[in-house]
């Protein structure tokens, strides 16, 4: 899912949860490193938070 990390994980954490998503800290490192499968709900809401992470500042 991430190959180079961008940002930190706590900071992805963060947005992700301030998207809705349900998982730990711990849960949503494993997803990057796709040691656990997140639901789909979960996949939805971290690529809504990397999207976010990755919008340029204007």
């Amino acid at each position: 899912m991430l190959k180079q990390e961008t940002v930190g994980i706590a900071h992805l954490w963060l947005k992700y949860r301030d998207r809705g998503g349900h998982g730990t800290g711990f849960e949503l490192e494993a997803y990057i490193y796709e040691a656990l499968k997140p639901s789909s709900f979960d996949l939805m809401m971290l690529a809504r938070a990397l999207t976010d992470l990755n919008r340029p500042y204007v």
